[in-house]
């Protein structure tokens, strides 16, 4: 939804991204569970060395023309 909302502001469908309030309503609140957080460091530096060894791929697909 995040990413709608900012690519409507990009194309000038929303003024700005506090426009999100009138269109997100929340309902409900969800909270880390403490007994899961080794298990949460562990994804996050795995999904933070993914994004470190795909950075020179984004780069070169950013790089292609069309």
């Amino acid at each position: 939804m995040g990413a709608a909302i900012a690519g409507g502001v990009g194309v000038g469908i929303f003024s700005s991204i506090n426009d999100s309030e009138k269109l997100v309503h929340i309902t409900e609140e969800t909270k880390p569970q403490t007994e899961n957080i080794e298990v949460y460091e562990r994804n996050y530096r795995v999904f933070k060395d993914s994004i470190e060894r795909l950075n020179d791929i984004f780069v070169m697909l950013s790089d292609q023309k069309n």
